[in-house]
């Protein structure tokens, strides 16, 4: 059996935002690489401070621009989350490629 050293997580839901940090808390605490893309109404769960705990962990967080502006939360929240990238489905599929496990919410 090989060695996972890279996750990937994708989160599409408003739910289980403390799964999504445990998990990559307790990756990132076995040495993973973790990645995480953050895409339809997922993106509704960045601006939350208990958000915030993805990036502190280490884990490299980017979401999608395009959901994120349509469904108003930029212009409820503003584009000024630290640590997290605006994006695309470009780097859900990066992602898709670099990692070796890859889990949705």
């Amino acid at each position: 059996m090989s060695k996972i050293s890279k996750l990937g997580i994708l989160v599409t839901t408003d739910k289980h935002l403390d799964h999504v940090v445990g998990l990559t808390k307790a990756a990132r605490e076995a040495g993973k690489e973790v990645r995480v893309f953050f895409t339809s109404v997922g993106v509704k769960l960045c601006p939350e401070e208990k958000a915030q705990e993805i990036v502190n962990a280490g884990a490299t967080v980017a979401l999608c621009d395009l959901t994120y502006t349509s469904l108003g939360v930029a212009e409820e929240h503003g584009k000024d989350i630290n640590g997290m990238t605006f994006g695309n489905q470009d780097n859900n599929a990066e992602n898709i490629g670099l990692v070796d496990r890859y889990v949705v919410f």
